[in-house]
């Protein structure tokens, strides 16, 4: 079939096209390794797993104080289970360091739950949502592009949907109206800006 590009894709290419073609086109990538601790590229996965678990039963529900409490309160016992299935050696047992590592994971998703909860009322329209479409160049060609958003929100009082993805390494926030020039701007620090406007072209 066709290949297709996603948001990671599109800014991979404009902050480094070499590296893009070495790990897209020429297929060169890291040797694979069987961790036996969370390590941090971990986190971001073992949380956007953990609130798409804890989340999932309320799809197509209007949020409501009641879902809120539930999945505070499911929280961390989904979290040890979701760490289980990324990083086997932590099926016996979680300590030590990796323990630290989880409570930090636990305080970001607590962070989502509660800042959710100041939005409500929303209704949840989907999780881990596929998103397509097609971008037709200057000479007639077209280049498809594909994504999946954490989670779709729609918000009742504006009448508006949300899209959201969820970061746990830092966000740099512009301090301005960023022009696509800018956005599009090798070097731009503004990766997260690249990815959602892709995301609601798409």
């Amino acid at each position: 079939g066709q290949a297709r590009l996603t948001a990671t894709h599109v800014g991979a290419y404009v902050d480094c096209p070499m590296r893009f073609f070495l790990n897209n086109v020429a297929g060169l990538q890291e040797p694979e390794k069987v961790p036996d601790t969370l390590e941090r590229s971990d986190m971001g996965t073992v949380l956007h797993n953990t609130l798409e678990k804890l989340y999932q039963p309320y799809v197509g529900q209007r949020l409501t104080e009641e879902a809120f409490n539930a999945m505070e309160a499911d929280l961390p016992t989904q979290l040890q289970v979701t760490a289980r299935e990324k990083v086997p050696a932590l099926r016996d047992r979680v300590s030590g360091y990796n323990k630290v590592l989880l409570s930090v994971v636990e305080r970001m998703g607590l962070d989502v739950i509660r800042h959710d909860r100041t939005l409500a009322p929303f209704r949840l329209v989907a999780v881990e949502q596929k998103l397509a479409g097609r971008l037709r160049l200057a000479d007639g060609r077209y280049v498809h592009l594909q994504g999946i958003a954490d989670r779709v929100d729609f918000c009742e009082a504006s009448g508006a949907y949300r899209l959201l993805d969820y970061k746990t390494g830092a966000v740099k926030a512009p301090k301005k109206k960023l022009t696509l020039e800018e956005v599009f701007h090798p070097g731009n620090p503004y990766k997260e800006a690249l990815q959602t406007l892709t995301y609601a072209w798409m």
